[in-house]
């Protein structure tokens, strides 16, 4: 059990790293995988956490400068494991606010809709925390692919958590490496992988 604890507080300092990184100005797109039960959900709940509680020190060795610290924004959203997904659910679910602005819009094109996105995400020090993307509708699959290529010059974490494998209603959201399917064009220098159980594997 202590090595398991060991662990994850190695992987919560590479998370910890990554927000400050993402603090500092340059966004951060970062999957945390496992199978169900190696802990992605507390390791997630440990993030928000620190990042409420702006530990500026920690977050400092990072890139990441106290005020922009304190003024962080934790929004959640979860993928429901039902049959027909909400188009862009976990968003509306983390930002209830999104869901008025897509309304009044409803007539736009979809790089117009996910422009929205970005400005809306982009306004502030921000974590996003998004659990269970391998449940996720396709728009919101498509979302997080648009977002990590343009994530430069933000203060916005994203963190979505996917099971490796047990699948779900939605066997397409996996790839050929057990990852979310439609965000392999993320930009590798935006995009990070973290896996509880293994080594941790930042491709940045």
């Amino acid at each position: 059990m202590a090595d398991v604890l060991i662990e994850r507080e190695d992987f919560l300092a590479s998370l910890e790293g990554l927000l400050g990184e993402a603090l500092g100005g340059s966004g951060r797109l970062v999957f945390l995988g496992g199978e169900a039960g190696v802990g992605k959900t507390t390791l997630a709940g440990a993030l928000a956490d620190a990042g409420a509680l702006a530990d500026a020190g920690a977050l400092a060795d990072a890139g990441a400068l106290a005020d922009e610290a304190t003024g962080l924004d934790v929004r959640r959203g979860c993928c429901d494991n039902i049959t027909t997904a909400e188009a862009l659910g976990p968003l509306t679910d983390a930002l209830p606010e999104l869901a008025g602005l897509l309304d009044d819009e409803a007539g736009a094109s979809r790089l117009r809709r996910f422009q929205q996105v970005r400005d809306m995400l982009a306004q502030g020090p921000m974590l996003l925390l998004l659990e269970d993307v391998h449940w996720a509708d396709e728009a919101t699959l498509e979302v997080l692919r648009f977002m990590g290529r343009r994530l430069g010059g933000t203060q916005l974490m994203i963190l979505a958590t996917f099971r490796l494998r047990g699948g779900g209603p939605r066997p397409s959201a996996y790839g050929r490496h057990g990852g979310p399917r439609h965000v392999a064009g993320c930009r590798p220098d935006a995009a990070s992988r973290v896996q509880p159980g293994r080594r941790a594997a930042a491709a940045r």
